[in-house]
C-alpha cells in the first residue's frame, strides 16, 4: 500500500470510528457519581459517564426486581470481529488487533476501527447476507482513488450532512489540521462534499480542488444538483401532517440542504427537519402539534436503527435552518435534544481523555450526567472537582464534590448553571477553541461562596 492509499485508508477509518457513539442509558445517582470519581482519581477506571451501557449502576429502587437481562450476543460478536480481522487480513492489513473490552480493531501505526455500529448492521441481516455485508465493508476500507479528472468524478460528487460534532471529532484526533471540505448549516450542522464511489464515500479536500482546477463553491453546487437529480420522487406521508424521505441510498439525510423542496412540503407553519438515521430524514410544521407528536415517536424509533444519528431537530426559516427548541409540551423532543447536546459533549470527552492520554496532559474533561428531578423530567449536571483542573460542559446544574470530605458529605454544594456563573464567572474560563465550549476551572470555590449557592433540594434528597 503506497503512502497515498495509506493515508485515505486512515481517513476512512477515522470516519468509521466516529460513527460508534451512541448516547443511551438510565439516570445517575449522585452517591454512584461520587464514587465513581473517587475510583476514577484513584484507580483510573474508565470513565462511566457516557450513558451508554457501561453507565454506572442505577440506584436500586430504579429497576424492577424481575427486570430480564439482554440476550447474550457475545459470540456472534465475537465472529463479527474475527470475519472483520480475516477480511482485512486478506486485503494486506493483518497488524490489526482485536480489544474486546472496547470493541475496536487497533493497527500498529494507531488506527483504529470501532466494531459496534457495524455489528448492528451486521447482527440485524439475515444469516445468508451477512457474508455480503462483511465483503462490502472491507472494500470500503479500501475505496478507490477519487479521479483526478473533473469530467470523470463530477457525476459522482455528491453534498452530504453531518452534525457539527463530526468534523470537531476528527479534528481532535488528527495529528494535523483537518483537511475536509465544509461549510456550516447552522451552529450545529455542517455540510460536506463527497465522492460517492461503489462501495464507500470519501470526503473531499483541497487536494482534490487542486487536481479538479476548481473552488469550493464549484464543487458544493455540482454536489447539491447531483443529489436535486437523484430526488425526484415524492416525499411519503408516515402520519398525518410529517413526511419522510424515500430514498434509503445513504444520502437522506444529506437532502437537509435541499431547501427548495422541503419547502414545496405541506406542513403547518415553518418546516421542522429531523436527521435520526442516514437513511431518513422527517419533517413536519413548527405549528403543528400533532405532526411534532408524531414525529416524535417515529424519530424515536429511527434512533434505534444501525447507524443513527441525532434526535434534534432543525428549523428552516428564510434565512436558513436553526436549531429548533421544542415548546414546553413537547415533552419528548425536548428529552430528545438534551439528549443529542449530551451526546456531543460525551463523545468530544472521549476523544479529549484519548488525545490527553496519549500527549500526557494532565487534565479531567467532565461528563454530561443526567438525572431526572421531582417532577420526572430528565436534568442534566457536570462536576467541579475540588483539586482538579478541569474542563466541563455546559450543563443544567453543576455539583460541588470534595473527596476529602466523608463519603456522605462530598457533594458541598449543587446549584443551577447560571446562578453559579453570577458568583463564580471569573473563575470559569470558557475556550471556544472546542465545540461544543467547555469551561475550564482549576481553583475550588471557599466554604463561604458554597454556603451561598447552597445544595438544590433535589440533589440533597439524592443525596441522603
Amino acid at each position: 500500500m503506497d503512502a497515498k492509499q495509506q493515508k485515505t485508508f486512515v481517513g476512512i477509518v477515522l470516519i468509521v470510528v466516529l460513527g460508534a457513539a451512541a448516547c443511551c442509558g438510565l439516570t445517575v445517582a449522585i452517591g454512584a457519581f461520587v464514587a465513581w470519581q473517587e475510583a476514577q482519581q484513584l484507580a483510573g477506571a474508565p470513565d462511566a459517564g457516557s450513558r451508554r451501557a457501561t453507565a454506572q449502576k442505577p440506584p436500586p429502587d430504579s429497576e424492577p426486581d424481575d427486570a430480564v437481562a439482554p440476550p447474550d450476543d457475545s459470540a456472534l460478536r465475537q465472529q463479527f470481529a474475527d470475519e472483520i480481522l480475516a477480511g482485512l487480513a486478506d486485503a494486506g492489513r493483518d497488524d490489526y488487533v482485536y480489544q474486546s473490552a472496547t470493541y475496536d480493531l487497533v493497527a500498529d501505526g494507531g488506527a483504529q476501527i470501532s466494531l459496534e455500529n457495524l455489528y448492528d448492521e451486521y447482527a440485524a441481516r439475515d444469516e445468508d447476507q451477512r457474508p455480503d455485508f462483511v465483503d462490502r465493508t472491507i472494500r470500503g476500507f479500501f475505496p478507490q482513488e477519487v479521479p483526478a479528472s473533473w469530467d470523470r468524478a463530477a457525476p459522482d460528487v455528491v453534498v452530504t450532512v453531518r452534525d457539527r460534532i463530526f468534523v470537531e471529532l476528527l479534528a481532535i484526533r488528527s495529528d494535523k489540521p483537518l483537511d475536509v471540505l465544509q461549510r456550516p448549516l447552522s451552529d450545529d450542522l455542517v455540510e460536506l462534499v463527497v465522492y460517492d464511489g461503489p462501495d464507500s464515500m470519501q470526503y473531499l479536500n483541497e487536494d482534490h480542488l487542486a487536481d479538479w482546477g476548481k473552488n469550493a463553491d464549484e464543487v458544493f453546487l455540482q454536489g447539491r444538483k447531483q443529489l436535486a437529480a437523484r430526488s425526484k420522487e415524492p416525499f411519503t406521508s408516515p402520519a398525518p401532517g410529517v413526511w419522510e424521505s424515500p430514498w434509503a441510498d445513504n444520502h437522506d439525510i444529506g437532502r437537509a440542504v435541499l431547501f427548495e423542496t422541503i419547502r414545496k412540503l405541506k406542513v403547518k407553519g415553518d418546516p421542522v427537519l429531523f436527521l435520526p438515521q442516514r437513511d431518513h430524514l422527517l419533517v413536519t410544521g413548527s405549528n403543528d402539534p400533532d405532526g411534532l407528536l408524531a414525529v416524535a415517536d417515529l424519530v424515536s424509533e429511527r434512533l434505534e436503527l444501525p447507524r443513527s444519528n441525532t434526535g434534534r431537530g432543525w428549523r428552516l426559516t428564510k434565512q436558513g435552518l436553526s436549531p429548533f427548541i421544542p415548546g414546553r409540551d413537547d415533552e419528548i423532543l425536548t428529552v430528545l435534544r438534551v439528549d443529542a447536546i449530551a451526546k456531543d459533549a460525551n463523545e468530544q470527552k472521549k476523544a479529549l481523555d484519548e488525545k490527553y492520554a496519549k500527549d500526557g496532559t494532565d487534565l479531567f474533561v467532565g461528563t454530561t450526567l443526567f438525572t431526572d428531578d421531582d417532577d420526572g423530567k430528565q436534568r442534566t449536571y457536570c462536576v467541579w472537582t475540588k483539586g482538579a483542573d478541569t474542563l466541563m460542559p455546559k450543563a443544567e446544574f453543576i455539583v460541588f464534590v470534595d473527596l476529602d470530605m466523608p463519603e456522605p458529605d462530598r457533594v458541598v454544594a449543587a446549584a443551577p448553571w447560571d446562578a453559579v456563573m453570577k458568583k463564580l464567572g471569573p473563575k470559569v474560563v470558557p475556550d471556544e477553541s472546542f465545540w461544543p465550549v467547555r469551561y475550564k476551572v482549576t481553583t475550588f470555590p471557599d466554604k463561604k461562596t458554597l454556603g451561598v449557592l447552597g445544595t438544590h433540594p433535589f440533589f440533597n434528597r439524592n443525596k441522603e
